[in-house]
């Protein structure tokens, strides 16, 4: 599902993040953007983007006055008594809404399909419920989609809700009712519900999540949408309003939140919090709903001659055919089969051609494809008004020439456009124009093309990170960008002999000349040049006790919320950031449950480190935490008798498993750090020191859980392509 604003708000606007609800958290950036006009117009008190948090609007800001401080707080942060923090930015930047539009227009058609779903859940009214209060959902039948269906006026009294645990493990989509007695469209009002009780018996603070992520309300043809006021729970479940507006005057949330007109928000604390819609299975398709017009056209089908894809040479590096190199990949989408290829343009090696083909997507168009490559004796130049193209429909080739450095190399760095790339992100490093209206959702990936023929691959496996000191042979570690050396000769094997062509005497002379010496032959073969990666003597043994893979076999103990670091890219190249904490243990008991952890440097070299986390103060019993941070300076790497740490894990729902989240960052100058990530802020317990503030930093959140998972299933936080990444140390 998709979480989406295209809103005119007429009152309170809080967007931002807090340090709890639904753990999923957004990447520093843009985090409102509003299709027409924003008014800040909360009365006795203000209301604030929270730091990272920029807002975008098409329209203008109708507040009057437009800086409720004029004169103390400047202009350009303000709209009415709404402001962003000093480092965001408040601004007004038409919005493309074509292709928001195009999704309404396929959720109204999927809306009404689902509205049109024979009710099979049941439910009792609130008078015969419980207490003379209280409505029953039950499931009415086996399937594992229940449909409800509730009238508009059916939530005007006060009441409770319970869902029988006969839901347990069903898809819930609750539709209800906009039309009145006479068959009109309206508004529908959800107020006064006292509690809401999940399948488990948890409410409010215990509610389940995963009930939560089973759950759609669908408010189809309904003008406006008022949650409240009167509610004292945040409403559970993702809400789609295809076709009016929400006035939110709820605590708050706990689901996506779709919504096409426009957003009141004016109830005092209320938060939306970002949790997925992920039923336990999915919600059926119109029997007619419309194909886009790519998709009209039969897959492509690949040759089977093709080079094969995904061939591992270096750390995060492999080969695609051609001796190309694919230097850095996004997780997720991960490159396509035959998305990059490239033809040598004429034989001194001073260009390249290569071509981009849109096999992102199989049906619908990518939102645009821009390239940035070496370009008028510059390195990754970017130029939007010739190489962008927007809109690219499948299959779509578009040919671009590069020019190579002096080692017969060109990079192409590739940036790749799409809403449906949700765990996706870049910066605008290459100042492109008509960037994204926010950095999420574009994918980057960067290719070292050879222009003189030279395989960019070795047959050897690479030189991962091992036991200081390095490997044999191995006195530095590659650079953010691998290259060859200068000095590397095109050749691609043993040289043969030269061919010796015998002399001949001139045409028409009286005399015979004797014959010049032929050279002698070499008949020593020239040794193929040395591979740039060595590979390693031995992997290292510092992998003690239980690791992601083996405390939980086939299931997936850790999960990687976020990566900041240069490019949002993986570094050491090639890591599964998971595979950093060793020796696991799931301890505690009750509502005080800990998780027990080593964490490595990862690097050959030296590091800082900051680990932070949570932990459960001395006599806590019921599951309170604070903040906690260890400093680990000059840190080498491969030390198995690292201090162990033990977590505290976060209370959740009934029926789900507590984990525990914890940061590392890394702190270096060494070059594989690149400029590192931004946005890297500690905890107020684990100050930066002095030395390491302007140093490059590398930061990753992880949700570690603290008991194997009752079944296997993957964590959302952690794309299903990690397990693919080559796995450190383990050749």
């Amino acid at each position: 599902m998709l979480l989406l604003f295209v809103v005119v708000f007429a009152c309170v606007i809080i967007p931002g993040w807090a340090g709890a609800g639904s753990g999923i958290f957004p990447q520093p950036g843009v985090f409102l953007r509003v299709g027409g006009n924003i008014a800040g117009g909360k009365q006795g008190g203000e209301t604030w983007a929270m730091l990272g948090g920029n807002i975008e609007y098409g329209g203008t800001c109708t507040s009057i006055p437009k800086n409720a401080r004029a004169g103390t707080y400047p202009d350009s942060l303000a709209c009415g008594s709404l402001f962003v923090a000093s480092g965001s930015s408040l601004t007004q930047k038409p919005m493309n809404k074509a292709p928001w539009l195009a999704i309404f227009t396929d959720l109204r058609l999927k809306s009404k399909y689902w509205y049109s779903l024979t009710p099979n859940g049941v439910f009792t009214s609130a008078k015969a419920g419980p207490g003379g209060n209280t409505m029953i959902l039950y499931a009415g039948d086996s399937q594992c989609l229940q449909v409800f269906l509730f009238d508009r006026f059916d939530f005007l009294d006060q009441w409770s809700i319970q869902l029988d645990a006969s839901l347990i493990g069903k898809t819930i989509l609750i539709n209800v009712s906009p039309f009145d007695i006479a068959g009109k469209k309206g508004e529908v009002q959800i107020q006064n519900i006292g509690s809401f009780k999940d399948p488990y018996g948890g409410s409010e603070g215990t509610f389940s999540s995963v009930t939560k992520q089973s759950m759609l309300w669908n408010f189809y043809g309904a003008t406006k949408v008022t949650l409240g006021p009167g509610g004292g729970i945040n409403f559970p479940g993702s809400l789609l309003i295809p076709h009016g507006d929400l006035h939110m005057r709820w605590p708050g949330q706990d689901g996506r939140t779709i919504v096409y007109g426009n957003v009141i928000h004016d109830s005092t604390g209320s938060e939306f919090h970002n949790y997925e819609f992920d039923p336990p299975c999915p919600l059926p398709l119109p029997p007619n709903l419309p194909t886009p017009p790519q998709c009209n056209t039969p897959a492509p089908t690949f040759s089977p001659t093709l080079p094969p894809v995904g061939v591992p040479t270096s750390s995060n590096t492999y080969c695609i055919g051609n001796g190309i190199q694919v230097i850095h990949e996004e997780l997720n989408p991960k490159l396509p089969p035959n998305a990059f290829t490239s033809t040598q343009i004429g034989t001194n090696g001073s260009h390249v051609e290569f071509t981009i083909t849109q096999h992102w997507t199989t049906c619908a168009a990518i939102t645009w494809i821009t390239p940035v490559y070496r370009q008028n004796g510059q390195e990754l130049v970017c130029k939007t008004e010739f190489d962008r193209r927007d809109y690219v429909p499948t299959r779509k080739q578009n040919n671009y020439t590069a020019e190579c450095n002096i080692n017969g190399i060109a990079r192409v760095k590739v940036y790749v456009h799409d809403v449906s790339f949700t765990s996706a992100s870049a910066t605008n490093q290459h100042g492109c124009t008509d960037w994204a209206d926010t950095n999420t959702g574009i994918a980057t990936y960067i290719f070292d093309v050879p222009c003189q023929g030279q395989d960019l691959c070795c047959a050897n496996p690479p030189c991962l990170a091992c036991p200081n000191p390095p490997c044999q042979g191995t006195t530095t570690v590659p650079t953010k960008v691998p290259t060859l050396p200068p000095t590397l000769p095109p050749v691609m094997g043993p040289t043969p002999p030269p061919t010796v062509a015998p002399t001949l005497p001139p045409t028409n002379s009286p005399t015979t000349a004797a014959p010049m010496a032929a050279p002698t032959p070499n008949l020593t073969p020239t040794p193929p040049p040395a591979c740039p990666y060595p590979p390693c003597e031995a992997p290292c043994p510092y992998l003690t006790g239980f690791t992601d893979d083996t405390i939980c076999p086939n299931q997936d103990v850790i999960s990687t919320l976020s990566i900041k670091a240069d490019d949002n890219r993986i570094v050491p190249p090639g890591l599964d950031p998971s595979s950093i904490f060793y020796d696991l243990q799931f301890t505690g008991s009750g509502n005080v449950t800990n998780v027990s952890f080593k964490v490595d440097n990862p690097f050959t070299f030296n590091v800082d480190m900051l680990i932070q986390y949570h932990f459960h103060p001395k006599g806590s019993t019921n599951g309170g935490l604070d903040t906690k941070c260890v400093n680990r300076l000059d840190q080498p790497g491969c030390v198995p008798n690292n201090p162990s740490i033990t977590a505290g894990c976060l209370k959740v729902g009934a029926g789900e498993i507590p984990f525990a989240l914890v940061s590392v960052i890394f702190i270096s100058n060494n070059p594989l750090l690149g400029q590192g990530g931004t946005d890297i802020v500690p905890y107020e317990c684990c100050p930066i020191p002095p030395e390491d503030k302007t140093k490059p930093k590398v930061e990753y959140t992880f949700k570690i859980m603290c008991a194997c998972p009752t079944v296997s299933r993957k964590l959302r936080g952690r794309p299903e392509e990690t397990k693919d990444v080559v796995r450190r140390r383990k050749e």
